[in-house]
């Protein structure tokens, strides 16, 4: 691993395994804030070009698992670079019914896991699976789904409705097996306080319209 110059901004390639949900959560809402109070200058790469990378002090592989990507994080290793993995899910224990299981499975797994041991480092969101991760890399780092609230104002700017609490939802279908277990409280906190409503970005559980009243999410 090379020297890095530090008398510049570091210039971090995010190579990502997709646009959907994680990467939103994991990358693109908090890239901003990191650029922001760090001086870090992300870029983010959907296409695994060695040359393109090269320039880069940083990588961090997002969801990888292809052959390439891995022959990618050795050849990025080889010319010095520091490279990263993520792990953002428990992909050893998925319900049959979320549709990535039948992708962490075989030669696939086997693939993730060694991404996960030959990076310099992995991120991970959670105290549990830092010690899944820590069986393949014991370098492993806890960087939590959240934005610290006091770097930036989020309140909205002239709401119609400043009264109203909005508790947001952001997933997709990979989380059909997560919402089942916060319907009791959802639907208690809603008919016990009016001023919630509930927000749905991206899928939304088709079954919430049976449990809580329409006017009450969006």
């Amino acid at each position: 691993m090379s020297e890095i110059d530090l008398s510049r901004p570091l210039k971090v390639g995010v190579i990502s395994g997709d646009k959907s949900g994680p990467w939103t959560q994991d990358f693109g809402i908090p890239i901003p804030f990191m650029e922001a109070t760090t001086g870090l200058r992300f870029t983010a790469f959907e296409i695994l070009d060695p040359k393109l990378l090269s320039d880069f002090d940083i990588l961090h592989f997002q969801r990888q698992y292809a052959p390439e990507s891995l022959i990618l994080l050795r050849n990025l290793k080889e010319v010095g670079k520091v490279c990263i993995a993520l792990c953002d899910d428990n992909v050893w224990d998925l319900p049959k019914s979320n549709p990535a299981y039948s992708t962490y499975q075989g030669a696939i797994l086997e693939r993730f896991q060694l991404i996960l041991s030959e990076a310099h480092a992995v991120t991970t969101s959670t105290s549990y699976l830092k010690e899944l991760v820590s069986r393949f890399n014991p370098n492993c780092h806890i960087f939590r789904n959240l934005v610290d609230p006091t770097i930036e104002n989020f309140r909205t700017i002239d709401r119609d409705n400043p009264g109203e609490i909005r508790i947001g939802w952001s997933a997709t279908v990979h989380h059909t097996d997560d919402a089942p277990c916060a319907m009791p409280a959802l639907r208690e906190v809603c008919e016990k306080y009016p001023q919630v409503k509930l927000v749905f970005m991206g899928w939304m559980p088709p079954y919430i319209k049976d449990k809580i009243k329409r006017d009450r999410y969006e």
